[in-house]
């Protein structure tokens, strides 16, 4: 399990590198090849199509830790049930949706409704339409491409995702340098597709041909199974959007585009944090839901401690060191931007508040018995939102990060965390008690080791950022070895983490005779 853990999370990892790549890369690319306005409509045909995604209905990680737990238990009866009758859900769906939607986009006027003109762009229905067929048809192939986290690998799984991605990011970079219009493009970015599908179907019909994928066994009573935890991702899919997209326009309405753009940029700078979090859970989620169906609820137990803890720690090391710091960052990257200092701290606070409960959601994922989680987030959102309205006249922009916390106080620290709790047979009290007194603990010492450190860093701007993050990482890890992992955690950690460095180095050649 370990070393299985260690290469899903550099595929994890090398998954993200690669976006932060191609966002770095593409806009002044774009911006070389076409004009603001181009470009502007570009971005806003692209967001537009990505918002079908949620047709999906969260049923790609419902199939998927059902399919997971099939193969563990093997049963492959049950295995074959379920993934037919997903690709049936998804073929229809795809085809379906991209039928309706050409049909619409060539009946109505949906130019004038997001404000694309069409004498300035006479084919953007056709660009939008050929931009939606890559979020309509990524479900099918993702379920396709996840095929492999089903049997015990993640890490081949990423690849192919990370692959596709790179071949999207090659054929827009091709097609900028070609001189390709919009519908051009489009169209290149749908040939990534392609391989994939061929790649995958041709390895599983090699290695795996009981399981190749098919629509000969679906079954009816199998999909209204899966629609109750699929429905349940959906809702905390929304309940993101909600987050995510509400906050920006309840700052834009509230305080105008510029707050709305320092809001932004500040929230993209802090929530580096917080994606430590989500790259170690997505990591384990897999071992997660294969431990769950094995019944092995002590290991289950231990696991989701270490993925928390380690979570959390790095996010609280990240948080302290941008307390210090995050300012120097910002006129740095974005010198345009001014940020209020105490506006950026109130976020910080946000993100390491929310570490615990977030690192403490992986589990009840995956196992699909996330349906308490999902009204949690959704109540958090309109809390939230409803807390901003309120408090923006008497606070101004500190209401924004103020009621993000009020929110999540409200609806997640207690109830997603006791939900875990519950799946886990652990119990409540001293578990919460151990992991709020622990945080602050935890955030005070990397505080402090930030403020030391802040009055002794030299040398250029990059420079000090890393002496000010290592301090804060040391003092981090140090508080968190005492306070979070017991003696006996830490002699199982040492163990597994010597079991993973024999297995990378191979097996020893014994020299001859």
């Amino acid at each position: 399990m370990s070393l299985r853990l260690v290469k899903h999370f550099f595929a994890i990892t090398g998954g993200q590198m690669l976006n932060l790549f191609g966002q770095i890369l593409l806009a002044p690319l774009f911006l070389r090849h076409w004009s603001l306005a181009v470009y502007g409509t570009w971005i806003v045909l692209s967001t537009m199509s990505s918002t079908l995604g949620n047709l999906d209905l969260g049923m790609n990680s419902a199939v998927g830790n059902r399919l997971l737990a099939s193969h563990t238990r093997d049963d492959q009866e049950d295995y074959r049930r379920c993934q037919h009758s997903a690709t049936v859900f998804y073929l229809i769906l795809a085809f379906g949706a991209s039928l309706l939607l050409g049909l619409g986009l060539w009946l109505l006027p949906v130019n004038s409704w997001f404000g694309v003109k069409r004498s300035a762009v006479p084919d953007a229905p056709w660009i939008l339409w050929l931009l939606a067929l890559q979020v309509l048809w990524m479900m099918p192939v993702g379920l396709l491409g996840n095929f492999y986290t089903t049997v015990g690998d993640p890490a081949r799984s990423k690849w192919i995702n990370n692959w596709r991605s790179a071949g999207v990011l090659l054929m827009t970079v091709i097609g900028l340098e070609a001189g390709c219009g919009m519908r051009t493009l489009a169209l290149l970015q749908l040939v990534p597709m392609i391989p994939v599908v061929v790649c995958v179907l041709w390895d599983i019909r090699r290695r795996y041909p009981q399981l190749l994928p098919g629509v000969s066994h679906s079954d009816k009573t199998v999909m209204r199974q899966l629609l109750r935890p699929s429905l349940m991702f959906a809702v905390i899919a929304v309940s993101f959007s909600l987050m995510q997209q509400g906050s920006v326009t309840v700052t834009s309405a509230l305080f105008g585009v510029v707050a709305a753009a320092v809001f932004t940029t500040a929230r993209t700078l802090t929530s580096m944090a917080i994606q430590t979090v989500r790259i170690i859970g997505t990591t384990a989620w897999p071992d997660m839901t294969i431990l769950y169906a094995q019944g092995d609820i002590v290991r289950l137990r231990l696991l989701n401690r270490l993925v928390v803890t380690s979570s959390a720690t790095l996010c609280v090391a990240i948080a302290a060191a941008l307390w210090f710091q995050g300012l120097s960052v910002l006129s740095v990257w974005m010198p345009k931007v001014h940020v209020n200092l105490w506006f950026l701290r109130l976020l910080l606070i946000y993100i390491v508040l929310q570490a615990p409960w977030i690192a403490n959601t992986n589990v009840t994922a995956a196992i699909n018995r996330h349906h308490n989680q999902a009204w949690s987030y959704l109540a958090s959102g309109v809390a939230s939102l409803g807390s901003m309205l309120m408090l923006a006249p008497v606070l101004g922009l500190n209401a924004i990060p103020l009621s993000l916390i009020i929110g999540e106080l409200l609806a997640c620290y207690h109830f997603v965390v006791k939900d875990t709790c519950t799946v886990l047979g652990e119990t409540y009290a001293p578990y919460a008690a151990r992991l709020w007194l622990g945080l602050a603990a935890i955030f005070s010492c990397a505080l402090g080791a930030g403020w030391l450190a802040q009055h002794v860093v030299w040398g250029p701007p990059l420079l000090q950022w890393a002496e000010v993050g290592a301090a804060t990482l040391a003092a981090s890890c140090l508080a968190a070895r005492f306070v979070w992992i017991s003696p006996g955690e830490r002699n199982l950690l040492r163990q597994k983490l010597a079991q993973v460095r024999l297995r990378l180095r191979g097996p020893r050649v014994q020299p001859a005779a």
